[in-house]
């Protein structure tokens, strides 16, 4: 993994979010928003140099603040499990366990309909498998840049754009013959896509998904209130 490359689009995005929180249409009163998350992702991931699809379900809570009307900072954590696809040192296994995610997005509106949103995440994902005296520890960082158009009309919105993503970590198995493996996902643009409904005031429902060397499908039920 090679996180400078991820930290060199930090300081544009960063610097426009901070615009964002600064500027003349900061929110007179902030925003809190909780919501629960739901993912299936199918990813190639490099166990130190040879590859195998790593499939994640992620059951969590996602928690917002809203500090201005286009900056969002966000927490998401929860539960995960994982399946690895024609790996030997890991057979038989499905380790599971937490994840967590650090996040701000930013919209920028450009016309009454037409908006582009921007995205920074920083994840973090651990998950074991331990039985009969041994062990599969897999843990690892993820990063990711999104960016794309905004199109909402009424109570719908799409959003469309790209999504750079990479991650990198370590495979461990613990018991009668230890070893560990890097683990790795290249850093590479994928597509993604994000059609949101909202269904009461302050309710949303959203579907996330993604394609390309990343296959994944997400569902977002959240509800969005006054902080007090």
């Amino acid at each position: 993994m090679r996180p400078g490359r991820f930290r060199g689009l930090l300081l544009p995005i960063f610097l426009m979010f901070l615009w964002g929180v600064t500027g003349p249409a900061r929110a007179a009163a902030d925003l809190l928003g909780v919501a629960i998350h739901i993912e299936r992702s199918g990813s190639g991931f490099e166990f130190s140099g040879r590859k195998h699809d790593v499939w994640i379900s992620e059951y969590g809570l996602d928690l917002a603040q809203w500090v201005s009307p286009q900056a969002t900072l966000y927490l998401e954590a929860g539960y995960a499990n994982a399946a690895i696809t024609n790996d030997p040192a890991g057979a038989g296994r499905s380790p599971s366990g937490y994840y967590g995610r650090l996040g701000a997005r930013y919209r920028l509106p450009l016309t009454a309909h037409l908006g582009m949103g921007f995205r920074v995440v920083v994840g973090y994902h651990r998950l074991e498998d331990a039985s009969a005296g041994s062990a599969e520890i897999l843990r690892w960082w993820s990063y990711a840049v999104a960016w794309g158009p905004r199109l909402g009309f009424g109570p719908a919105a799409i959003e469309v754009g790209a999504v750079y993503r990479g991650a990198g970590g370590d495979q461990a198995m613990t018991g009668g013959s230890p070893a560990t493996r890097d683990l790795r996902y290249t850093f590479r643009i994928d597509p993604y896509a994000d059609l949101v409904f909202a269904v009461n005031p302050g309710g949303t429902v959203a579907i996330h998904v993604e394609g390309g060397a990343r296959r994944s499908l997400g569902l977002v039920f959240g509800f969005r209130f006054e902080s007090p």
